[in-house]
């Protein structure tokens, strides 16, 4: 019963399922399709994921300015928070913002979806027809499949909005118990599809019902939490209005993704293919370390939001001090199991990767864990659409990355891991968790 009350065990339950969901797939997918079928569903893959950038990361400042509207502000801000309608803690959610938010978001993901449509279609056209044409059977069902998976990816761009606008509402635990409900459903059906001897199709099914669960889902909690958003007359939203936000958040997200996984491309341009496989598997065990330990915040991000709308400070900086000891625990926690495991859960599978040396490996986790703790710092600033540190973010990137070439270059390895700590200590280290609690005090 307390799992079920709980955001964090449902968040981390989505983690665990996502991991654990796709190493039991897999093998099961490796085992069933040819290696053909499988380089298919890769070219799938990577065609709807360079679609998705259509995208550019409006879910996540769709779902922060529902949580600016919950808080009580009359509009969205386009820099900072500047309420300027009531007094500090009288301020009652305005539904009209809500109403007028969700409009958009339906209008303008319409949109969006018709362009993956046509992104996928030309795909389909250009890079997946040529590659079946060269396969002895199969054609017709392979087509099929990707014309299924194709239709599934639109439908998981067009409602990608609805958990956003529900995690922004401050109902992160229905957020997560819907994307935790279609992601069982999504293995499940792929599972036995493969079972059943439907290759491609499988999988494309799984995507299908994962989109269409997560979507309705979602729509379903949130006009059952809210059900006078339907009546009342919405408020103009404009994309004018979410537009600065939305390209300076993508503009630190890629900045931040810089600093933490650029190696991996490094290594691809300096060094042998199998060293930048150790330090690609190496990088993922260490991201998804990351993501166990990001749960803290992500769960409260909203309420911040909120509290930072509202003029509730105290509240805010209090939601914040209980969240980062947290994150940091469970970072460096998750770290140490997988620096003395990690190995030995490779050898028992019998994997022909290996992790990074010990030492070379240990480095890679203390980079990504100061990393974790810029990237906290960093997401509390933007809970109040404020984004100061955007000079700072791309500036660290760029040097990240060029001493990353410079120092792989000469010391290989070791050098590709130092460079972006020493790039992010001549500032992001210490500036932006500064920045971060001056805001929270002001």
């Amino acid at each position: 019963m307390r799992l079920w009350t709980s955001t964090v065990g449902w968040s981390l339950a989505v983690v665990a399922l996502r991991a654990g969901g796709f190493l039991l797939v897999l093998p099961l997918a490796l085992r069933s399709l040819q290696p053909e079928e499988m380089g298919l569903w890769y070219l799938f893959v990577a065609i709807s994921d360079l679609c998705a950038t259509a995208e550019l990361g409006l879910a996540g400042i769709i779902g922060r300015s529902a949580s600016f509207f919950l808080g009580g502000l009359s509009e969205f801000p386009k820099d900072g928070l500047h309420p300027g309608v009531a007094p500090a803690g009288s301020r009652s959610v305005n539904l009209p913002g809500l109403a007028g938010l969700q409009a958009f978001a339906g209008r303008t993901y319409r949109w969006i979806a018709l362009g993956v449509l046509l992104g996928m279609a030309v795909g389909g056209v250009f890079l997946v027809y040529p590659k079946i044409l060269g396969l002895e059977t199969g054609r017709g069902a392979h087509l099929t499949a990707y014309a299924v998976y194709a239709l599934a990816a639109t439908m998981a761009i067009y409602g990608l909005y609805w958990p956003a606008f529900l995690s922004g509402l401050a109902q992160v635990r229905l957020a997560q118990r819907t994307l935790l409900v279609a992601l069982l459903a999504n293995y499940a059906t792929s599972a036995v599809g493969l079972l059943l001897g439907l290759g491609l199709m499988s999988l494309a099914l799984g995507q299908l019902v994962l989109a269409g669960l997560t979507y309705y889902l979602a729509r379903f909690y949130t006009r059952r939490l809210y059900p006078e958003l339907l009546a009342t007359p919405p408020q103009e939203v404009r994309l004018s209005q979410l537009w600065p936000a939305t390209w300076r958040s993508l503009l630190i997200f890629m900045s931040h993704n810089f600093c933490s996984q650029s190696s991996v491309l490094v290594c691809g341009v300096l060094l042998d293919l199998a060293t930048t496989a150790s330090c690609g598997l190496s990088v993922r065990f260490g991201v998804l370390a990351h993501g166990v330990a990001a749960v803290w915040l992500s769960v409260r991000a909203p309420g911040i939001s909120v509290a930072r709308a509202a003029g509730r400070l105290a509240e805010a900086r209090q939601l914040v001090a209980g969240a980062l000891p947290r994150s940091i625990a469970t970072m460096v926690v998750a770290c140490t199991g997988l620096f003395f495991l990690g190995a030995p859960a490779l050898q028992f599978i019998g994997s022909k990767t290996s992790l990074l040396p010990p030492l070379q490996f240990a480095g890679l986790l203390a980079m990504l864990t100061l990393d974790m703790f810029v990237g906290f710092h960093s997401t509390v600033i933007q809970t109040a659409n404020r984004y100061p540190h955007l000079q700072v973010m791309v500036a660290t990137a760029v040097a990240s990355v060029t001493l990353a070439f410079v120092f792989g270059y000469v010391w290989g390895v070791p050098g590709i891991l130092f460079a972006p700590v020493l790039a992010q200590a001549c500032c992001a280290y210490w500036w932006i968790p500064l920045q971060c609690w001056r805001d929270l005090r002001t």
